[in-house]
């Protein structure tokens, strides 16, 4: 098991235990209080939901998680945004569709200065592929797609973007 030294890391931690707990009881209130306002959660088809959109799929059946294993690699923290790097392993049913996920993952908590909560705003998880699981944690498989490396729109994508502009996280 990986050591976080911090109390902010284990703090982020005990959160990532919560919201996955919350997910497989069915305790809606809970991961609506820890999932920021305007969360984008990615799924590792592609398709992104809001909060309400990921809320609504769980309340109607329509996701449901039956078993999820998290592993965390590491806990980034800069300023007032922590990153979870790891996997999200789990047997979920997607629309009466029985799945198995093994994915890398990223999930990004801000928090409110003034509330000192933690609410997260973003999830992206993406397949695993067989070499990339047997690639030592933090390895990199090359550049990442999203980037906008200098320019006004976003690199490797034909079809039109908005500009790239600095990321602003939302108070909580």
């Amino acid at each position: 098991m990986t050591h976080f030294p911090t109390p902010e890391q284990r703090a982020i931690l005990e959160l990532e235990n919560q919201r996955y707990d919350a997910a497989l009881a069915l305790d809606f209130d809970t991961l609506e209080s820890l999932c920021h306002a305007e969360l984008v959660y990615g799924h590792s088809a592609g398709n992104r939901d809001s909060r309400a959109v990921y809320l609504n799929k769980l309340r109607s059946g329509a996701l449901r998680y039956h078993r999820i294993d998290h592993p965390v690699d590491n806990i980034v923290l800069a300023g007032d945004t922590a990153l979870v790097i790891g996997e999200m392993n789990a047997q979920l049913t997607v629309n009466g569709t029985t799945k198995a996920l093994n994915n890398s993952a990223l999930a990004v908590w801000t928090s409110s200065r003034q509330l000192e909560i933690h609410r997260l705003p973003a999830n992206a998880p993406n397949p695993l592929t067989a070499a990339a699981a047997h690639m030592a944690p933090g390895a990199l498989t090359g550049p990442s797609s999203v980037s906008c490396r200098g320019r006004t729109g976003w690199s490797g994508n034909r079809r039109a973007r908005p500009p790239c502009r600095p990321f602003h996280w939302a108070s909580a």
